[in-house]
């Protein structure tokens, strides 16, 4: 089968730089060609991030880092410096500190064993010729390259392979920690440069530096992932708990308070206020784990003990609801 150039299309034409073919044809991935052909062809116009997105079919983080890419190699240039709304995902530090001297020997200091914290530096700023020449030139790297693409299932940003090179050589992680954190981040569902960045800085952090203490590690984070789901399933929540949410949640798995007890805190705390206020919740729930309260019989027979007793003419009792409003300081709801 022959194939030819249909010559209707050649009424408008996108003119591309010989550079970018002869220079950069071979380092660039397919989504920082289709940008950079889209950016070409609205040279003229100003558009969003949101826009090139949807035109072309890709992630903001991906289109973001094919914008980082073309401007570390100088093809693009931001177009108000002091007002960009973008920024590559990979930056360096803004203030000089003990580990640049680290950062600076990053291609030849491999494994450096570091004793300053995860806040004192951030991945250092290479170009995408230099990432290239890096792991092209350590055997390491390009396993941990060839393993993390093939758990990502897809070709690596090199917003990515910056950072693993800056967990190799600035963190000090060996191979099986990084493949473990980034197999994590794949499994999690958050396979990308950014968070990728924010965990291996916590577990920098926290001296998460052995195989073992990084396996358990993701033992703790998926159980807790799991308990998390667990409960925006049994109370129905129409999305993902929100970050002080899910520390509440967490402090529930912490504690072992059951799903019976968290679902009666629920219809206590809809019955008091009429809809679902998660310090209120938690209130209840902290109120009955301080009396040791661990099943509806325990506060059931709790609360049956806790009642007052009625006045001379035996008209009046306290109600239970009331009482449970007290107990964790807030006013009951008037009828």
């Amino acid at each position: 089968m022959e194939y030819k150039i249909n010559s209707g299309i050649w009424s408008e034409v996108v003119a591309l730089p010989a550079a970018i073919i002869d220079n950069y044809i071979k380092l660039a991935s397919g989504a920082s060609i289709k940008v950079l052909l889209y950016m070409l062809r609205h040279n003229a116009k100003v558009v969003s991030t949101e826009q090139i997105c949807a035109d072309i079919n890709l992630s903001r983080e991906t289109v973001e880092d094919s914008f980082a890419f073309w401007e570390q190699l100088g093809v693009i240039t931001t177009h108000n410096p002091p007002q960009t709304t973008h920024e590559p995902i990979c930056c360096t530090p803004s203030v000089v500190s003990p580990s640049a001297a680290l950062q600076s020997q990053s291609s030849q200091n491999i494994g450096a064993t570091i004793t300053a914290t995860a806040t004192d530096y951030s991945p250092a700023h290479l170009k995408p010729t230099e990432i290239e020449a890096i792991i092209k030139n350590n055997t390491k790297l390009q396993f941990l390259a060839h393993s993390i693409q093939q758990s990502f299932a897809r070709p690596l940003t090199y917003s990515e392979q910056n950072l693993i090179i800056w967990m190799s050589d600035t963190l000090g992680f060996e191979a099986e920690i990084i493949l473990t954190l980034c197999e994590y981040c794949a499994n999690s569902g958050k396979a990308n440069a950014r968070y990728i960045e924010t965990l291996a800085n916590s577990w920098f952090s926290a001296e998460i530096n052995t195989f073992e203490k990084a396996n358990n590690e993701v033992t703790r984070l998926t159980e807790r992932n799991s308990y998390i789901n667990s409960i925006s399933q049994l109370l129905k929540l129409k999305s993902y708990p929100s970050t002080n949410q899910c520390k509440i949640i967490e402090q529930w798995q912490q504690l072992g308070i059951s799903s019976d007890l968290i679902l009666k805190a629920y219809d206590r705390t809809i019955d008091s206020i009429g809809s679902l206020k998660f310090p209120y919740m938690n209130k209840i729930l902290m109120n009955w784990n301080s009396n040791g309260l661990k099943t509806i019989e325990d506060i059931e027979n709790f609360e049956s003990h806790s009642k007052k007793p009625s006045n001379k003419n035996n008209e009046h009792s306290y109600d239970i609801n009331e009482l449970a409003a007290l107990a964790i300081g807030i006013a009951p709801r008037k009828e």
